[in-house]
């Protein structure tokens, strides 16, 4: 019995177990949640197990602690006005990871920067290989046999034509159809970060000793058609936001980029995201919303709403959030009094829980006011100044297509959106590479680099 509570005690194993769950998790990202949540509960306890307070109370990055607690505790206050309950312990639940989260990155500093590249590769594998499961499962799906014949039909609605079956959601190639695990908006955002991940390894700007997987990774015979690949498949997923994302981090690759004189990498920059942009028009989702935009004054009311209700939807979550700017209208009654905005403009066929307000920013403006809203700009304000300050670029890029994303799709109310966004947050963040001074406001609280 001693020799099991010795080997319970050992933190080394403990230590082992947490980065191969760590390993675990990154890759699980991009399968269905269910995998994912139950590898996530183990990396949380064995996380708790290995906790170190003293590396907590000796980082550098106190204010952000300060922030995230502030964040969360202002969730707790939302509590004591709102009227539907259940849903305010539901965003409670939703949110304890992004408090959560820094406590125990900052607890594991030393080891998860030995093993950085490697948790990194692993996470950009994983993404690869559920793509390819994807593809596998579509090809599977438009094969079939007719009049003794193997025929391939990707049409899910066979009433549509080839064309009309990518304009929507008839097609086992294309957004949903194609999409299993996740809504494609999610599995895109994942996709880009994974090609920004990758890019970042290619320089490796930490100099990093890089592990097998990694080095394999990062060969040209390797790197090139992985990067090509994933950027098909975010045009395959048709989220139009993060073909944004995409033509954002290709734009910012070539102007960072070694390519001299400078004037050809501004040139090459531009062309680019031309191009990207060019693309990204040719995507059926863009060409029917151009098509609707170009029809728009001949649209029907009931069209306007099928074609442009994101637009409806912010500004219901804007005039709920002007109408109770400092504390918004609690934690749990948002979806409420979004529901009686929506069956006014008779936009009853979105009386669900999925029609949320489709932009971060508003959700919380809504939620909890300008204090909630101030407290999610510092935290991404935060991160973002870090990743200027100390030139850590794969945390700007992070960043970047994480707010494009809330610009167009709330996150932060699903565990798997709150697990990513906090996971990889703090990751990136917390994590301290350079020998340098942070800026004068964490100085003066703290020790410096």
């Amino acid at each position: 019995m001693a020799k099991v509570w010795e080997f319970v005690k050992d933190k080394s194993l403990w230590r082992k177990a947490n980065l191969f769950l760590t390993y675990a998790m990154v890759f699980s990202f991009p399968f269905p949640l269910d995998i994912s949540l139950k590898i996530l509960g183990l990396w949380i306890l064995t996380s708790l197990v290995i906790f170190d307070w003293q590396s907590v109370k000796n980082s550098k990055h106190r204010v952000y602690f300060v922030i995230v607690v502030l964040y969360y505790l202002l969730f707790i206050v939302g509590l004591l006005y709102t009227q539907d309950l259940n849903g305010g312990i539901h965003q409670l639940s939703m949110k304890i990871y992004i408090v959560l989260f820094p406590f125990l990155f900052a607890s594991v500093d030393v080891m998860y920067k030995r093993y950085f590249d490697r948790i990194l590769s692993w996470y950009v594998l994983g993404q690869v290989s559920a793509m390819l499961i994807l593809l596998a499962l579509a090809t599977y799906s438009s094969i079939g046999f007719e009049n003794g014949h193997l025929i391939f039909d990707p049409r899910i609605d066979k009433r549509l034509s080839l064309l009309q079956s990518f304009a929507g959601t008839g097609n086992y190639f294309f957004y949903n159809g194609f999409s299993r695990f996740m809504h494609p908006l999610y599995a895109s955002y994942e996709v880009v970060f994974a090609i920004a991940v990758l890019v970042f390894l290619k320089h490796n700007p930490y100099s990093l000793s890089y592990g097998k997987v990694t080095r394999w990774l990062v060969d040209y015979r390797i790197f090139y058609p992985v990067v090509i690949f994933l950027i098909g498949t975010v045009f395959i997923l048709g989220s139009r936001t993060n073909m944004i994302s995409l033509s954002v981090l290709l734009f910012l690759s070539v102007l960072y980029s070694s390519i001299r004189p400078f004037v050809w990498r501004i040139v090459l920059a531009l062309v680019v995201l031309s191009v990207s942009v060019g693309i990204m028009m040719y995507n059926p989702r863009s060409q029917q919303l151009a098509q609707s935009v170009e029809n728009y004054d001949q649209l029907s009311w009931k069209e306007k709403l099928a074609h442009f209700s994101r637009v409806y939807f912010w500004i219901s979550a804007y005039e709920i959030g002007r109408d109770h700017p400092i504390l918004g209208v609690g934690t749990g009654d948002l979806q409420w009094h979004l529901y009686r905005k929506y069956a006014k403009m008779d936009m009853v066929r979105y009386l669900e829980p999925s029609f949320n307000s489709h932009n971060e920013f508003l959700e919380h403006f809504g939620r909890l006011g300008i204090l909630g809203l101030g407290l999610l700009l510092a935290m991404l304000t935060y991160a973002f100044m870090i990743g200027l300050w100390c030139r850590r670029r794969v945390l700007l890029i992070f960043i970047i297509i994480t707010v494009i994303n809330f610009m167009f799709e709330v996150l932060l109310n699903r565990v798997w959106g709150t697990t990513f966004f906090a996971f990889f947050l703090n990751f990136l963040l917390l994590l301290d590479f350079k020998d340098k001074k942070l800026p004068k406001f964490r100085i003066s609280i703290g020790k410096s680099f």
